[in-house]
């Protein structure tokens, strides 16, 4: 087995632990007041850890001061014994020993993992790049491991990949163009989702040989010509990315009360021929920021665009489609402000010519 074969499949392995534990520990439950509990002592800020909100934070904050981290789970160990959730054990023991099996094959240490993470690409159902162990980069660990859990809530299969290059990424695409227009898949699959995290400028996103892809290239490989077989369903694009490196000022407005008016067609055609669709349909491109500007990624709590993507989502997919979901991560993110009074505005292109729910089917 090659390093990145290596490094990709034990940080699946160190993430779907995480997963693991964040589930089987309920939120609120006493249980989960002592394995937080547990956690001072390891050199992490107590208001740091009372001010991370889910256990996905908490396990950020714990890998920031190397307490935590693929094949290093003494600590979690101790954590779970001192909290009584022996019943943890059995899946950190056997989690850790396939990161041992696969270093052995390998030849590698966990140490690598912890340096090789710069960029950050995703394709798939709902794929989703990688967590990266780096401290100087530990926003994405956080944008990555929300994207994951939620979508895995909502019966999404989730899919990684990370580190690509430009020619590695546009072999990827081919392989999902080929998935979605298997006629298996046009049975079988809903959506495609795919969320894509890496530097950026005016010119596209960066790829890990240092290239750029401009978004307009992705969106046109998945056009409905190219996948007949999934036309006529949604194709959904997450970037965080810069789009520039100007920030954004802003401006006070009043906070008027505006009502939305719709209009209403009432013009009905009926027809037995068989529907086309456009190539360019049902496809959703959502910007972390505007042309030109950069998009904010703080160390611990991660991107601003990702963060409310998933608490929004959170939120409101039961009773929200996408186009009105993203609305309100627009008003929320535009509501943030940095040092210097300096603004982010995210933006949506779209040509979904149906209303998306992430809702799960019974």
């Amino acid at each position: 087995m090659d390093e990145k074969a290596y490094i990709e499949k034990a940080r699946i392995l160190h993430t779907n632990l995480k997963t693991y534990i964040k589930d089987e520990i309920e939120t609120g439950s006493d249980q989960y007041h002592a394995f937080v509990e547990s956690m001072k002592g390891y050199g992490v800020p107590k208001g740091r850890l009372a001010n991370a909100k889910s256990l996905y934070d908490k396990f950020v904050l714990l890998e920031n001061v190397g307490k935590l981290g693929v094949g290093n789970y003494d600590s979690l160990r101790q954590m779970v014994k001192s909290s009584g959730l022996d019943e943890l054990l059995p899946k950190i023991n056997e989690t850790d020993n396939e990161i041992k099996k696969l270093r052995a094959v390998s030849g590698e240490s966990t140490g690598h993992i912890a340096r090789k993470r710069q960029h950050d690409h995703s394709t798939g159902d709902a794929r989703l790049p990688e967590a990266k162990q780096s401290r100087v980069d530990t926003g994405s660990t956080r944008d990555v491991e929300i994207l994951q859990s939620f979508f895995r809530e909502v019966d999404f299969e989730v899919d990684v990949a990370s580190d690509l290059t430009l020619r590695e990424l546009e072999q990827r695409f081919t392989d999902v163009k080929q998935r979605l227009n298997d006629t298996i898949a046009k049975d079988n699959l809903y959506c495609f989702v795919c969320a894509i995290m890496s530097h950026g400028n005016k010119d596209g996103i960066a790829t890990a040989d240092g290239k750029m892809i401009s978004e307009e290239t992705i969106r046109k490989r998945f056009t409905n010509n190219y996948i007949p077989n999934f036309a006529g369903k949604p194709k959904v694009f997450l970037i965080q990315a810069c789009r520039g490196t100007d920030l954004q000022d802003g401006e006070q407005v009043e906070d008027d009360d505006i009502s939305d008016v719709t209009a209403k067609n009432n013009d009905v055609i009926e027809d037995d021929i068989i529907v086309t669709v456009p190539n360019d349909a049902d496809t959703l491109i959502a910007f972390s920021s505007t042309p030109g500007y950069k998009s904010t990624r703080m160390t611990v709590s991660g991107s601003w665009f990702i963060t409310t993507c998933v608490e929004v989502f959170r939120q409101f997919y039961k009773t929200d489609h996408l186009e009105d979901m993203l609305v309100t991560v627009r008003e929320r993110v535009a509501q943030k402000e940095r040092e210097h009074s300096k603004k982010q505005m995210p933006c949506v292109w779209t040509s979904l010519t149906k209303r998306l729910f992430f809702k799960k089917t019974s």
